[in-house]
């Protein structure tokens, strides 16, 4: 190693990055992995977080997701946060975060043979927000689908309805 040269100097030039990429999804179209090594190899952090919670977003859209889908859309959201996180992009990352506990949430709703969270209409986030009595369970969801005032909803389940507990 010679002195004065840094670790960007050893990284191999950007211009090299899309035929490597052009390569592999023509030639390696299932190897998610080599494509997240290359990338990662050329500091491109951004590009994968962008990957991951797209797909993660598509599964969370899909009406007919299975329980082992949604479980893997928990973990894509989980590596999107922490490529943004790698890229900085914090509001990202709080962005991906929110969304892998909401749909974390889902499932566990969706066992217990509750109501679905996920791809719900305002109306219907402010209907679940007013009769649900666990307050922590509300304010994953509330900060999920952009929810900041939680006053009436912590006044009706806490004071109308007397649940302390909330």
């Amino acid at each position: 190693r010679r002195p004065g040269l840094t670790y960007k100097t050893w990284l191999p030039p950007y211009s090299a990055l899309i035929p490597l990429l052009t390569y592999l999804q023509h030639h390696h179209p299932d190897d998610k992995l080599k494509k997240e090594e290359v990338c990662l190899q050329f500091g491109k952090h951004a590009e994968l977080a962008h990957m991951y919670e797209g797909r993660a977003y598509k599964m969370v859209r899909d009406r007919s997701s299975k329980e082992e889908m949604l479980g893997e859309c928990v973990k894509m959201y989980k590596k999107a946060a922490r490529f943004y996180k790698l890229d900085q992009a914090f509001d990202k990352q709080m962005e991906c975060v929110l969304n892998a506990r909401l749909v974390g949430l889902h499932l566990i709703f969706k066992k217990k043979g509750l109501g679905p969270l996920i791809n719900l209409t305002p109306e219907d986030v402010r209907s679940f927000l007013f009769r649900h009595p666990t307050f922590y369970e509300s304010l994953i969801v509330a900060q999920a689908y952009g929810v900041s005032d939680m006053v009436p909803f912590v006044f009706r389940n806490a004071v109308i309805e007397e649940n302390m507990d909330y």
